[in-house]
This record gives C-alpha cells, structure tokens and sequence, in this order.
C-alpha cells in the first residue's frame, strides 16, 4: 500500500463513525488469538501426556492441536481485517454522502 493510502486510511480509522464497533474488533481479535495460544498449548500437554501410552497417537494429537491453534489465529487475523475493511466502506459512504449532501 503506497503512503498516501495508507495516511488516509489511518485518518479515517482515526475518526471513524464507528468507534465502538472498531474496539470490539480488537477486543474479539484478542480473544480469538488467546484461545489459539491456549489450544496450542493444551493440546502439545496433551499430546505429550497422551505420548505416555502410545508415541504416534501423542505425536498426531500434538500436530493437530498446532494445525487448529494456527488455523484459528489466522481465521482471528482475517476476521480482523475483513471486520475493518467494513467499517472502512462505512465510513468512506458516509463521508462521501455527507459531502455530496452539503
């Protein structure tokens, strides 16, 4: 994105119609992204209490927690931008109606 997109979405995040909705984005992001790290986590413990009994089924759970850890942090990161690129429409409509009307 070259500087001048970039200032102007920057500008227009900055004074979004939408300030409330745009919190709640990071706040659902967070979320998203703690639970990630918390599948991440639980599920390699698990794995490796799991390894106790049998390695392959330790190793195959371990694997799969990490593949749906990463899975939910980058569907968390998605969100996030999609969620903002709705608000950007938002509030450039907006912005546009509100010039075209005065």
């Amino acid at each position: 994105m070259n500087t001048t997109k970039k200032m102007y979405v920057e500008a227009m995040r900055a004074d979004t119609n939408y300030p409330v909705y745009r919190r709640m984005i990071g706040i659902i992001a967070i979320i998203m992204k703690i639970v990630a790290v918390l599948a991440a986590l639980m599920g390699t413990v698990s794995g490796f209490i799991q390894m106790g009994t049998s390695f392959l089924y330790g190793l195959f759970a371990i694997l799969v927690a990490l593949v749906a850890a990463a899975l939910v942090y980058f569907l968390a990161q998605f969100y996030e931008e999609a969620a903002h690129i709705i608000a950007d429409i938002a509030d450039s409509v907006t912005e546009a109606n509100s010039r075209a009307s005065v």
